[in-house]
């Protein structure tokens, strides 16, 4: 961050639009979205707050053009024909995306992504959903589906850490261990028997178990007559 004072005006020069978004990025990895301000975004590249506006016009904007900045990173997800690994690949890839920044979930959580990335990632999904015989309601309404729960794995992922202050995989599955464990087994036998399963809620594993139920779930309605 920069060390000049509140008073002082920042320095007037030339930005481009991603060395603005990757500063925006670095500030809400390290303090989450709370921080990410016209003007605090401004102070950590130390120039004047007009510097942004051209690009920026108000926090919403800024906001709205990181979302769609950082899911720019799923236009290279390569989608194969099989609709269920296509949607297993793109919800695994913006899992790892809001993994990398969780600071950043709760932007994803907030609204609808309307940029041209996000809206061309949801294309390339609901045409393979088309192709495999989905209608347009129900290609619509799995693709929800899919991004509902990876969305909401992520953001109960990300209320478990604390931004800029990474925890190690390995230690949060132990430190959830030990507090299931310590649930009375006399008063609560099932969750007690569970702890084991119940710590790794946040891996990778069962990322993976809740999704295939899903789109085993998706497949067997497309399988239906009356979708």
């Amino acid at each position: 961050m920069s060390s000049r004072s509140a008073g002082r005006p920042g320095k007037h020069r030339v930005l481009a639009a991603h060395q603005i978004l990757d500063t925006a990025l670095a500030l809400v990895d390290e303090r989450g979205t709370d921080a990410l301000t016209v003007r605090g975004v401004a102070a950590a590249l130390d120039v004047a707050p007009n510097a942004l506006y051209t690009y920026f016009p108000n926090r919403d904007a800024l906001r709205a053009a990181l979302v769609e900045h950082l899911l720019g990173e799923l236009d290279g997800v390569k989608l194969p024909a099989d609709w269920p690994t296509a949607l297993r690949h793109l919800a695994g890839a913006l899992r790892a995306l809001l993994a990398r920044h969780p600071g950043a979930v709760p932007l994803f959580v907030a609204g609808p992504m309307f940029g041209p990335h996000g809206l061309h990632t949801g294309e390339r999904a609901l045409a393979l959903l088309a192709g495999a015989g989905f209608t347009p309601t129900a290609a619509a309404r799995a693709l929800y589906t899919v991004l509902a729960y990876t969305l909401g794995f992520a953001a109960m992922d990300a209320a478990e850490l604390t931004p800029g202050a990474p925890a190690d995989m390995d230690t949060r599955v132990a430190q959830r261990r030990t507090a299931f464990e310590a649930v009375p087994a006399a008063d609560y036998p099932h969750t007690h028997a569970a702890a084991s399963v119940m710590a790794t809620y946040v891996t990778d594993t069962q990322f993976r178990s809740g999704l295939d139920t899903i789109l085993a779930g998706l497949a067997r309605s497309a399988a239906s007559p009356s979708r």
